[in-house]
C-alpha cells in the first residue's frame, strides 16, 4: 500500500496493509504509531482523499474515544490541530455525534473538535452530555449571533471575516471565547480590538481589559497610553496586576492617575517625587496597592511615613539614604512586608543587616549588587530571614562558598533562587539543590566556577526544578541533552 509522503521509517511496516481497513486495525494497536501516521496522513492530503475510508474510521474512533475520556488531552489537541489546519479535506469525514440546543436551534458538532478546544468545553460536553448519557446539550446564556464565530474558529483555527465587526460585536465573541477557555481566539478578538484604541476611550477601555483579564488588550491599551507623553508609564507584569510610574505630579498624570487609582496595583514614585505634597496624596489613595517602588529616590522624606501599613511589597533599590540609621525605621512605616528589594545599596554593613528579622512575614528578598555583603553579613541575614522562599544574590561578589554552604542549611523553604554572577562552585551548589527540596527556580547564569558535570547533579537532586537558568555557564550541547534526559520538561535557558 502506498503511504502518506515523508512517513518516518519506523512506519513504513505499515506498507503491507492491503486496505484501508486492515491498516486501521495495524495501527491503532500501538497508539503512539497511530497518532504520528494520523499526523502525517492529515498533512499528504492528496493521500487523505485517496484513503478516505481510512480517515473517517480513524477520526469515528479518535472521536468515540475522546467522548469517553479515554484519550489523553494533550493527544487530543494536537488532532484538532490537524483536523483544523486540513478542515478544507477532511470536514466530510468527521462525524456530528452530538448536537447544541441555542434558544431552539440544533447545531450538530463533533465533539472531539469542541472538546480538545479547551478544557472548559472538555468538561462541559463531559457533564453535560458523557455523564448524563446524553447527545444534546442546551446553551443557555449564548447568543445565536456570536455561535457561528465561535464555530468557525473550533473548525478552522481562524475566523476570517470576524476583523469587519464593529466594536462591540468583537467584544462579545471575546466575552464568549473568555468564558469557554479558548485562548487563541481571545488573542484573535483582543488582537482586532487594537484598532479601536482613542485617546477618548483608552483608559474606560484599559480598566474593562484589566478587569476582564484580556491581557494583550490591556498591554496595547498601555501602549497607547505610554505614547502620549503625560508624565506616567503603564505596566502589568500579569492579568492580575497594573503598576503606576509617576514622572511626574503635573495635571495629565494626576487625572490619569484618578482614573486608574482603585485598580492599581503597584505605583512607582522615584527621584524627588517621594518628597513633593502629591506623593502623600496618592500612595493613601489605591485600595489595592500591593507594592510600592521608590528606587533612586534621593532623600529620606519626612513623606515616607504616610505610606499605608498594609504594604506588602517596597523596593528601595539604589537608595543611597537608606543606611544603618534609616533602615530601621522602614519596619516601623512598613512593619508588614512580605517582600522588599534592596538591591544596589552598599551603605548598609554587618550591623544594619539584623534589621530584616522584625519583618516577620518577609519571604522575598533582593539584595543583588550589595557587593559589600561578605559571608558573616550573609549569616545575619540568613537568621534573620529563615523563612525566605525567594532569594535574589544577583552579582553578591563578596560571598564565598561558606556563604552557600551556610545558606543551603538556613533556608528550606526556598523555592526560587538566583545566584547569577557569583563567586559560587559546585559543591554549595549541589547542597543548596539537595536539602533546599521546594526549589522550583534557579538562575545561575554566569556563574563562571560551576562545571557541566556540578549542573547536572543539580538537575539530578533538585526533584521539583521547574526553571533553571544556566546562561553563560560551561554546559555543552551533550550535557544538555543530559538535563533533557533527566528532567524532560524543565525550561532551561542556555
Amino acid at each position: 500500500m502506498d503511504l502518506p509522503a515523508l512517513l518516518p521509517e519506523e512506519l513504513q511496516y505499515t506498507s503491507v496493509a492491503e486496505s484501508d481497513k486492515n491498516l486501521f486495525n495495524m495501527v491503532v494497536k500501538i497508539p503512539q504509531d497511530f497518532f504520528v501516521f494520523f499526523d502525517y496522513a492529515c498533512g499528504d492530503e492528496t493521500w487523505s482523499e485517496a484513503h478516505a475510508s481510512f480517515m473517517r474510521e480513524s477520526i469515528q474512533w479518535l472521536t468515540d474515544q475522546f467522548f469517553q475520556d479515554k484519550l489523553l488531552m494533550e493527544n487530543a489537541q494536537s488532532v484538532v490541530s490537524s483536523l483544523r489546519e486540513h478542515d478544507h479535506v477532511l470536514r466530510p469525514y468527521i462525524p456530528k455525534n452530538l448536537t447544541f440546543s441555542i434558544d431552539g436551534t440544533d447545531i450538530e458538532i463533533n465533539s472531539l473538535l469542541w472538546g480538545g478546544s479547551s478544557e472548559t468545553l472538555r468538561q462541559m460536553i463531559r457533564e453535560g452530555c458523557r455523564d448524563k448519557d446524553t447527545k444534546k446539550l442546551e446553551l443557555e446564556g449564548v447568543s445565536a449571533e456570536v455561535f457561528p464565530h465561535v464555530e468557525e474558529f473550533i473548525t478552522t483555527g481562524n475566523v476570517k471575516e470576524l476583523w469587519r465587526k464593529n466594536q462591540e460585536e468583537v467584544l462579545e465573541v471575546l466575552r464568549q471565547a473568555a468564558e469557554w477557555g479558548l485562548i487563541e481566539l481571545r488573542y484573535l478578538c483582543e488582537d482586532i480590538l487594537r484598532r479601536y484604541i482613542t485617546r477618548g476611550n483608552v483608559i474606560d477601555t484599559l480598566i474593562l481589559a484589566h478587569e476582564e483579564r484580556w491581557q494583550i488588550f490591556k498591554e496595547a491599551c498601555m501602549e497607547f497610553v505610554n505614547g502620549l507623553d503625560v508624565g506616567v508609564r503603564l505596566e502589568t507584569a500579569t492579568p492580575e496586576t497594573l503598576s503606576l510610574e509617576f514622572k511626574n505630579f503635573q495635571e495629565d498624570a494626576l487625572k490619569i492617575f484618578e482614573s486608574l487609582q482603585h485598580h492599581l496595583t503597584h505605583l512607582v514614585c522615584g527621584y524627588t517625587l517621594t518628597e513633593q505634597e502629591p506623593f502623600s496624596d496618592v500612595i493613601n489613595r489605591c485600595p489595592n496597592l500591593i507594592c510600592l517602588d521608590i528606587s533612586n529616590s534621593h532623600s529620606f522624606s519626612d513623606r515616607l511615613v504616610d505610606i499605608p501599613e498594609t504594604l506588602e511589597e517596597l523596593n528601595v533599590s539604589k537608595c543611597s539614604w537608606l543606611t544603618n540609621k534609616n533602615f530601621p525605621k522602614l519596619t516601623e512605616i512598613c512593619p508588614n512586608l512580605s517582600k522588599i528589594s534592596l538591591a544596589s545599596n552598599s551603605q548598609i554593613n554587618y550591623s544594619g543587616w539584623g534589621v530584616l528579622r522584625k519583618w516577620e512575614c518577609l519571604a522575598k528578598l533582593d539584595i543583588s549588587r550589595c557587593r559589600q555583603i561578605g559571608d558573616d553579613d550573609f549569616k545575619v541575614i540568613l537568621r534573620a530571614c529563615g523563612n525566605a522562599t525567594h532569594l535574589t544574590l544577583e552579582q553578591c561578589l563578596g560571598l564565598t562558598d561558606n556563604a552557600f554552604f551556610e545558606l543551603a542549611q538556613s533556608i528550606s523553604k526556598l523555592t526560587d533562587l538566583d545566584v547569577s554572577r557569583c563567586h559560587i562552585s559546585d559543591g554549595p551548589l549541589i547542597d543548596i539543590a539537595t536539602r533546599c527540596k521546594q526549589l522550583t527556580t534557579l538562575n545561575c547564569s554566569r556563574c563562571s566556577s560551576l562545571t557541566e558535570t556540578g549542573i547536572v547533579q543539580v538537575v539530578r537532586n533538585a526533584s521539583n526544578l521547574r526553571s533553571l537558568d544556566i546562561t553563560r555557564c560551561s554546559v555543552s550541547p551533550m550535557g544538555l541533552a543530559k538535563i533533557k534526559q533527566i528532567r524532560p520538561y524543565l525550561k532551561v535557558m542556555s
